[in-house]
């Protein structure tokens, strides 16, 4: 054998004992698997009642994804402001009605933060501000 032959058999060999070497480290017993976070699960609790008036006809909401709002107007501030159409748990709508109604928001205990999601409590009044 050659000098030139046994140092490339010899790096070949350091090469495969190297491999072998980081392999085995990998299986480390000391090594802990990924753990995922735990699955937040939110607890709804309802806010104050409030006085809304859901304002005729629908608008593109102005969101990520689309989809069709209500507008809706808070009774004792005069703000108005979107709702998704099915965000009003018990409440559906015609776009042609003005509706007043009592509703309350629903609030992420854990965050303390509102959901955008409404409760109908109840319609206090409907009336017909246009024909289809």
């Amino acid at each position: 054998m050659s000098v030139k032959q046994f140092n490339k058999s010899m790096v070949m060999g350091s090469v495969l004992l190297a491999m072998t070497a980081i392999t085995g480290c990998q299986s480390n017993v000391f090594k802990r698997e990924p753990v995922p976070e735990p699955r937040y699960i939110p607890t709804i609790i309802l806010g104050e009642a409030q006085s809304l008036t859901i304002l005729p006809g629908r608008i593109s909401c102005e969101s990520a994804l689309p989809m069709q709002c209500m507008l809706a107007k808070s009774n004792a501030t005069g703000e108005v402001f979107q709702i998704p159409y099915d965000w009003i748990e018990g409440f559906s709508s015609r776009p042609d009605i003005e509706y007043q109604i009592t509703a309350r928001p629903q609030i992420d205990q854990g965050k303390q933060s509102l959901t955008g999601y409404w409760t109908l409590q109840n319609i206090t009044a409907q009336r017909i501000v246009g024909s289809r």
